[in-house]
């Protein structure tokens, strides 16, 4: 495991307590970060890399290759299925009904859906993986490697690239354009391009020309503005926007009506634009709560009501 605090033009190497260095995944939850390794692990740490906790207990040992998180609830899958953990990863619990295959390659979570993919296609759960339904519907091929989402989309990769506007249950090939349409193995999306990694390209296009219309890059907020969540009340997720003018460390935390932080929900460098955050309150019990965003100066606090 490799750190570096000036994006990325030094590194280093930050491997305390870290026993296997085959990183397959990475997610966090605040200020917690989570490792995935080709061994079955799931290593943790709170100090950015300084030390490393093995977080694996309940787990089957087979190589972790998808991390995702909703609220404060983590997902991992491995060969073997899917399982959560509620604590950091202390215990982890095996979610597997409905799946027809349990080698997970890759997971996702939008809103309250959380997606899986093996090799026999999408699977998705609406309830944190009790349950999984496939939805695999347009997919010319079952063996996606990898997802991204953005809003109420999500884009799904193998040989070609898919989009679901529906939450799975229709998926579009999205691959004119020059695309090689095989050995497609991650997303990402900066700005208003979505970026495909391959074997030995990256290749870019905007998303404007996949999923409707995005704001100009030059049509940048005017001034810091956090809206109010919706829908609100809500229950378990709810959509927060907010504006950038101008780059800057962003913090956006959620706090019960005593004034106790529950959950950072962004903590990180934003450059100038627009922004959602999807939270998922599942581990919440109802009532009032209070989002706070602070961005250099500015702050600005919103009252939200979860009702279950």
């Amino acid at each position: 495991m490799f750190f570096s605090s000036d994006t990325g033009k030094n590194w280093t190497q930050v491997n305390n307590g870290f026993t296997d260095l085959g990183v397959y995944a990475l997610d966090t939850i605040g200020t917690n970060i989570f490792a995935g390794t080709f061994e079955g692990s799931v290593f943790l740490t709170t100090n950015n890399g300084t030390s490393w906790k093995n977080v694996s207990n309940g787990l089957n040992h087979n190589p972790v290759n998808a991390l995702a998180v909703s609220g404060n609830i983590i997902f991992a899958g491995v060969i073997g299925g899917v399982y959560f953990s509620t604590n950091n990863g202390t215990n982890w619990t095996q979610v597997n009904n409905g799946l027809m295959n349990t080698q997970i390659q890759a997971l996702a979570v939008m809103g309250n859906n959380l997606f899986a993919s093996t090799n026999l296609g999408v699977f998705i759960s609406t309830n944190n993986g009790t349950n999984w339904t496939q939805v695999n519907n347009g997919l010319t091929t079952p063996n996606i490697w990898c997802f991204i989402t953005t809003g109420t989309n999500i884009f799904a990769a193998s040989n070609g690239v898919f989009l679901s506007t529906n939450y799975g249950t229709n998926w579009v090939p999205v691959n004119d354009g020059g695309l090689p349409l095989n050995d497609l193995s991650c997303f990402a999306i900066n700005g208003n391009n979505i970026f495909v990694g391959t074997g030995e390209w990256i290749w870019k296009r905007p998303l404007s020309e996949l999923v409707g219309v995005f704001k100009d890059i030059n049509d940048l907020p005017k001034n810091f503005t956090l809206s109010q969540n919706y829908p609100n009340p809500f229950n378990p997720t709810t959509k927060i926007d907010f504006e950038i003018p101008s780059e800057g460390y962003t913090v956006i935390k959620l706090y019960d009506l005593l004034g106790n932080e529950v959950s950072t929900l962004l903590k990180e460098i934003k450059k100038a634009g627009y922004y959602s955050i999807i939270l998922n309150a599942s581990y919440l019990p109802s009532g009032m709560y209070l989002c706070k965003m602070q961005s250099g100066i500015f702050v600005s606090v919103k009252k939200l009501m979860l009702t279950k």
